[in-house]
């Protein structure tokens, strides 16, 4: 190794010590253990194709999600009642929406988590904006959607 590069080395490797020694465990974020203090949802980043990206009309799709959620103590006394679900539907031309795939999932696993889904449909002819809805809902249906989100994608 050349001595610039040697050089160089040197402030890195002092640095690397420095940050690791500064560090302890309780600077890293971590989700607490249940009961949560509130409820949330959200469908992750990592959606594939890219929200907000183009779909074309006719054509097949399989949109792939995850679900992240976490359940307040509320919430969690009767998680066994509680069911993912997802809907993709379209809005169209004529200011009408379609649905076009739907699915329903087991009952929630645990006071927190995340549930990897997908779901196939095929763009119509008719179609502007494509969107995937994914909620938690009660079976059966006794009390309204505790939370949803949702990702959507245009149509050439």
């Amino acid at each position: 190794m050349s001595r610039p590069a040697r050089l160089l080395m040197l402030p890195m490797l002092a640095g690397a010590v420095v940050l690791h020694t500064s560090c302890t465990k309780d600077d890293i974020p971590s989700t607490p253990s249940p009961p949560f203090a509130f409820t949330d949802m959200v469908i992750g980043k990592t959606t594939t194709p890219t929200p907000g990206t183009a779909m074309t009309k006719t054509q097949n799709y399989t949109v792939r999600f995850q679900v992240a959620y976490t359940l307040n103590a509320a919430s969690e006394r009767f998680r066994n009642s509680l069911n993912l679900f997802a809907d993709a539907y379209t809005y169209n031309t004529d200011s009408t929406f379609t649905s076009i795939g739907n699915l329903q999932q087991s009952a929630l696993p645990a006071a927190g988590g995340a549930i990897a889904e997908s779901l196939s449909f095929t763009v119509p002819t008719n179609a502007e904006f494509v969107y995937i809805e994914a909620y938690i809902d009660t079976i059966p249906f006794s009390n309204p959607v505790l939370l949803i989100d949702t990702q959507f994608w245009t149509v050439q």
